[in-house]
């Protein structure tokens, strides 16, 4: 699609707008990520079925340190998966997830010099779409907005340490279908689809909740090359235009390099 087109370039050109910088500094991380997905699935808007499924995807990372210890970071993932419902083994469905995630965290000092918190804030496009091939039917779960961002992480030394990281999404555009269903809109827009992943209506909190908690372990094979071991919880709700809950768990690894 054009839009995961537009994405992965304009990450892409994040990722590496910093390669001017010293070696020496080694104030840059970037990160190649696979992993695999396990996802939970209820949309009423097309049935009040609870369905589950696995999938897989890849992702790549990148991260600023500056002086001040501030972060800086791209991220953008890319999974799909096949759902089905344990009412019947013949219904089943493709999704497949987009994420892209840019932002800023500013550095909290703190008495033990081995933790590190840094606080702020991201802007992230969330595309979720399923596609019931079978019934010629389809539903998203897209987000477009800004988020609170934290994490804190544990250095236990040079080549160990922990952390964890939280994301809350606070005001942004949700898009969501009226209905399932190749709708007159639709119709008309099926050459440029990404102008129906993106028309929705502005929400906040009380319209819309998700979280994405993460867990990581660092481990430095060298001074430039680490790697990560992930899990990570992903949520979201809501009741726009009907009840729809998804829920992913998410086991990745990535090796990064520093620069």
């Amino acid at each position: 699609m054009k839009h995961i087109r537009i994405t992965i370039i304009l990450s892409l050109g994040f990722l590496f707008a910093a390669k001017a910088q010293s070696v020496e500094d080694r104030k840059n991380k970037i990160g190649i990520q696979t992993g695999f997905l396990q996802t939970y699935h209820k949309d009423v808007n097309f049935s009040p079925l609870n369905n589950t499924g696995n999938g897989y995807g890849f992702g790549l990372n990148y991260e600023r340190s500056t002086q001040k210890k501030h972060l800086i970071f791209s991220t953008v993932h890319y999974y799909e998966s096949v759902l089905t419902s344990k009412a019947s083994e013949f219904f089943k469905y493709d999704r497949y997830l987009l994420n892209f995630e840019i932002g800023f965290l500013f550095h909290k000092p703190l008495p033990n010099k081995n933790l590190r918190l840094n606080l702020g804030g991201s802007f992230q496009s969330r595309t979720d779409f399923m596609d019931y091939k079978d019934f010629k039917s389809v539903s998203f779960f897209n987000y477009h907005g800004l988020a609170l961002n934290s994490r804190l992480e544990y250095t236990i030394n040079p080549k160990h340490s922990l952390g964890s990281a939280l994301s809350v999404p606070v005001l942004g555009v949700l898009v969501r279908p009226p209905y399932t269903g190749w709708d007159k809109y639709m119709i008309e827009n099926e050459d440029n689809f990404t102008k129906v992943l993106y028309k929705g209506k502005t929400t906040s909190l009380n319209d819309f909740f998700g979280y994405n908690w993460q867990v990581f372990y660092n481990y430095q094979l060298s001074k430039r090359i680490g790697i990560q071991l992930q899990y990570q919880l992903r949520y979201n709700k809501t009741k726009q235009p009907s009840k729809a809950i998804i829920a992913n768990h998410q086991t990745s690894v990535e090796l990064n390099f520093k620069f």
